[in-house]
């Protein structure tokens, strides 16, 4: 399915996943597809060797946890896509926003699965009160954000607290 995902095979993509397990099961697949791509992610090996190979074109498709992208300035990302979903609105604007930096059109896409809630929801156990509450208030943010059916766009301006002078969701339509 991911393969249909990716338009065109020789753009600069960042694909987004919440587990290292995930990133590499997901870069055997690409492989065995016969699609040049990478994982990168906290327990990586040689990650400045991997992010040049990405930066260069060599491996265009990176499949990255969320940490990747810190301190990367690659302009030309033509499309970054959220296998699972993303923690919370902050990290999906973070992870968002590496798309088309250099103006050109790009593609964000997403993709949600309840058990990616419940997923999140189970890690909660083992924080404090606090912490809970807040994990919980920012996932319930993203879970209300796939579920809106509304311009992405502008919930997420809503959600930073800007105001929505036009609706450019329908307008590029």
């Amino acid at each position: 399915a991911i393969k249909e995902m990716i338009a065109n095979r020789s753009e600069t993509i960042i694909i987004y996943l919440r587990t290292r397990k995930h990133c590499e099961t997901l870069v055997e697949q690409l492989q065995l597809e016969g699609i040049a791509a990478r994982y990168l992610h906290g327990g990586s090996t040689n990650k400045p060797q991997l992010i040049d190979e990405w930066q260069s074109g060599r491996y265009p498709i990176m499949v990255a946890t969320s940490a990747f992208g810190m301190g990367i300035d690659q302009s030309n990302v033509r499309q970054v896509i959220h296998h699972t979903l993303p923690e919370s609105i902050e990290n999906y604007y973070q992870e968002t926003g590496r798309a088309g930096r250099d103006g050109k059109p790009s593609r964000c896409l997403g993709f949600y699965s309840e058990k990616d809630v419940k997923s999140y929801a189970r890690r909660f156990k083992d924080l404090n009160e606090g912490e809970r509450q807040r994990a919980s208030q920012l996932l319930e943010s993203m879970h209300d954000f796939v579920l809106s059916g509304t311009c992405r766009r502008a919930f997420v301006l809503r959600y930073f607290g800007e105001k929505v002078e036009h609706n450019s969701c329908l307008e590029n339509n």
